[in-house]
């Protein structure tokens, strides 16, 4: 997609944050798009626990719960 952009065979593309910052670093391509200032989207994921695994849900449940103030999470999301 981003190299149809700079061929200018399209106009506007949707890719990854991810995908662009790896593909500007490799390739040289930092400053060439707009980046827009609102994500393209946004969505939450969500931990699917069968009802026999009552035990795992419990374990896991307060450590998703208390995941958004846990300093070392905070520390891993901002790498990205």
């Amino acid at each position: 997609m981003l190299q149809m952009i700079l061929l200018k065979r399209v106009d506007v593309g949707v890719v990854s944050r991810f995908t662009l910052n790896y593909l500007a670093k490799t390739k040289g391509w930092q400053n060439k798009f707009y980046i827009s200032k609102q994500p393209h989207d946004k969505y939450q994921r969500r931990i699917l626990v069968p009802h026999a695994q009552k035990a795992v849900y419990d374990e896991i449940l307060p450590i998703v719960n208390g995941i958004s103030d846990d300093p070392s999470w905070k520390e891993i999301l901002r790498k990205y």
